[in-house]
């Protein structure tokens, strides 16, 4: 498939951000992560269409490279560029009982009420909420 000169850019940026989100991840704290990625989304219109771009990169990138398609690595990626952009989006994270009685996590990247990234089975989950610096589970 050929891409221009600006999806390149994007594509290679996604590419650079899902390899900093995956290291990031790995030796740093979630919490720091977390902070630095808090953004403001008011869901701006033209700028939401700009935001899509960028996760749907981030997603097609994510998929195509062993290691970099799991959920919080993309949607770290995808924040880190959207706030490298000024652009609006938020980094979601829920839970979820598996069948097993075990649990599990999700996350997933919103922007003025719409899911840009990782938005399958999101029903089964119960998002996390930030309240003085601590996790608490809130109605999604």
């Amino acid at each position: 498939m050929a891409l221009g000169t600006t999806d390149r850019q994007l594509w290679w940026s996604a590419w650079k951000a899902l390899i900093s989100a995956r290291i990031t991840l790995w030796f740093g704290s979630f919490d720091r992560v977390r902070r630095r990625l808090q953004l403001a989304d008011d869901g701006r219109g033209g700028e939401v269409d700009q935001s899509r771009r960028v996760a749907r990169a981030v997603d097609a990138v994510g998929d195509a490279w062993p290691g970099l398609g799991n959920c919080l690595v993309k949607a770290v990626a995808a924040v880190s560029l959207l706030r490298r952009h000024e652009l609006p989006g938020s980094l979601c994270i829920g839970v979820a009982r598996s069948a097993g009685g075990g649990f599990e996590a999700h996350a997933w990247v919103e922007c003025g009420g719409e899911i840009l990234l990782g938005g399958d089975d999101l029903d089964r989950f119960t998002q996390l909420e930030m309240v003085g610096g601590r996790s608490v589970i809130s109605k999604r």
